[in-house]
């Protein structure tokens, strides 16, 4: 099936979808260098969709930017008030519609 009708009709019925891209060798999926990740798609009320990330790593990972490292190291990151203060990952219904056909065809 075509990964934009798979996009517009799962974003339709339950307005979300996800992609997750397997690692190639489970054993190391946790630590081992090989890891999975997800994409989640959430469309908002405004049409536009919002982006989140996630691994199957062990690791510290950021799901606002989908990369490892820790919050607290993070220039978007307030120390003071534990809180991170990046913008989320919001997109046109477009862009993640590419992005996310891009995912499911790699």
């Amino acid at each position: 099936m075509d990964a934009r009708k798979i996009f517009d009709d799962e974003m339709k019925e339950k307005g979300c979808v996800s992609v997750f891209k397997e690692p190639n060798e489970w054993g190391r999926h946790w630590n081992g260098g090989d890891y999975g990740c997800k994409v989640m798609f959430k469309l908002l009320e405004n049409g536009r969709v919002l982006l989140t990330y996630s691994t199957t790593s062990e690791f510290d990972y950021c799901p606002v930017w989908g990369s490892f490292q820790r919050c607290e190291d993070c220039s978007d990151y307030d120390n003071d008030n534990d809180e991170c203060l990046s913008p989320p990952d919001v997109r046109s219904y477009e862009e993640a519609a590419e992005i996310y056909a891009a995912m499911m065809e790699s």
